[in-house]
């Protein structure tokens, strides 16, 4: 709908009414985007500032918003994050207006893994039938972030997904929703493949929300001449990572200390979120142990972007562990990392299984990554050292890497910015 300069951080800010006064008269009124015309109203409810809720729920919202002539979505009461809450601080503490009940199609909730335990408050399924009762034909889509029924064994939560009350509640959340809103194919089959016997006679069906980005948030930053120098001396080769990355990790540990020995000084190993210790019910567990690592504070999603750009990487790496069923591996989260890397033209490392290899991208149903020209595959283990000692070796004043990421930068700019999936995601909410 615009092509003008948007400042997309401001317009997330202005929806952030953390605490709205539910008694004025223009209340909600007072919302970005209230006025405009549309035959759809989608209205996501406390979306989180972590990943999962930025790209299944914030995001999608501005692009309705900015691009969409038939869309139009409010973000209620944003929260920076939740910390380990019980279902009950959600039920009691976020009270939903019954203008936004009435103006809404869609309502879209986020996921929530802890079991309530306030007798007087209610579940998820059980706020959706209230809604339901206010508006008959509202249609109530849960957002699922995890493959809950396959956590590996010392994954940071695994105790609590192993939880058979949280585990049901989960599923009877399901069963109640219209939609069911994931970012992976393969999490949707695998979980409706396991249950469906629970979910016999349920009217829930299962959409994929695409991870995207936006070039008018990316490429100022990324373009800026404010952007710090760094030592390009040193092979500056970065991960993003978090506790749940922890066996990710640990699977080519080895291949990082023989990089490190190999070109000592000469490679720069870059840990951003993570300084790789954390205790996962066994003690206490450092995934970097023995290897030198720069490690990154992690930052707020405000200065997310700003932040890995001013780190430039000279390449990511993204490895990922294979369970033992590998159902937990094919619906991993890690393809936004990439995502998030080909939008600043950023070459990636990346092992070469699902969501990866042979896998589409569900904005357009095309491969999400052509090896070798978008992001290198790695086959096995080896092939960490062989690729990283040819790139940091390369003399080339246009390295292959260079070349990747170029490429990479340029799919991303055809494929993945929420222009082109808008269509997707009208769909979605038709």
């Amino acid at each position: 709908m615009t092509d003008e300069k948007i400042d997309l951080l401001k317009l997330i800010r202005d929806n952030q009414l953390l605490h709205p006064d539910t008694q004025k008269s223009d209340y909600p009124k007072n919302y970005p985007f209230f006025d405009k015309q549309a035959d759809v109203t989608v209205t996501f409810i406390v979306p989180i500032l972590t990943g999962e809720s930025v790209y299944k729920m914030i995001y999608p919202a501005l692009a309705m918003n900015l691009y969409s002539s038939t869309h139009r979505a409010f973000l209620y009461a944003i929260k920076d994050y939740i910390v380990k809450n019980q279902i009950d601080d959600y039920s009691t503490g976020v009270s939903i207006p019954d203008t936004f009940i009435e103006i809404s199609d869609y309502m879209v909730f986020p996921f929530f893994i802890y079991e309530k335990k306030d007798p007087d408050g209610k579940n998820l399924w059980e706020i959706w039938e209230i809604i339901r009762e206010a508006k008959p034909g509202i249609k109530i889509v849960y957002c699922v972030d995890i493959n809950f029924l396959r956590i590996p064994v010392g994954y940071p939560g695994y105790k609590q997904y192993e939880s058979r009350v949280v585990k049901d509640t989960i599923i009877e959340n399901m069963r109640y929703a219209d939609i069911v809103l994931i970012t992976q194919q393969a999490l949707g089959e695998s979980l409706f493949s396991e249950l469906k016997d629970q979910l016999q006679g349920s009217p829930t069906t299962i959409e994929v929300m695409p991870c995207g980005f936006f070039p008018e948030l990316i490429d100022p930053i990324i373009h800026s001449e404010d952007v710090p120098d760094v030592d390009h001396t040193k092979f500056r080769v970065g991960m993003i990572s978090n506790p749940t990355h922890a066996d990710d990790i640990n699977c080519i540990r080895d291949q990082l200390i023989t990089l490190k020995g190999k070109y000592k000084d000469g490679l720069e190993i870059i840990s951003f979120g993570w300084k790789g210790q954390a205790d996962f019910g066994k003690g206490l567990r450092d995934v970097f142990r023995g290897i030198p690592v720069d490690y990154k504070t992690p930052v707020n999603f405000y200065n997310y972007y700003q932040r890995l750009a001013e780190l430039q990487f000279d390449c990511m790496l993204i490895p990922v562990k294979l369970t033992e069923d590998q159902q937990f591996t094919l619906t991993s989260k890690n393809y936004r990392k990439y995502i998030e890397a080909s939008s600043m033209g950023i070459p990636c490392l990346i092992t070469g299984v699902a969501p990866f290899k042979d896998t589409q991208y569900p904005g357009d149903g095309f491969p999400l990554i052509k090896p070798g020209e978008t992001a290198i595959l790695i086959e096995k283990k080896a092939d960490w050292v062989t690729e990283l000692s040819a790139a940091i070796e390369d003399k080339n004043e246009i390295t292959r890497l260079d070349t990747i990421g170029i490429k990479a930068y340029s799919q991303a700019h055809e494929r993945f910015t929420y222009k082109h999936i808008l269509q997707w995601i009208e769909r979605i909410f038709e």
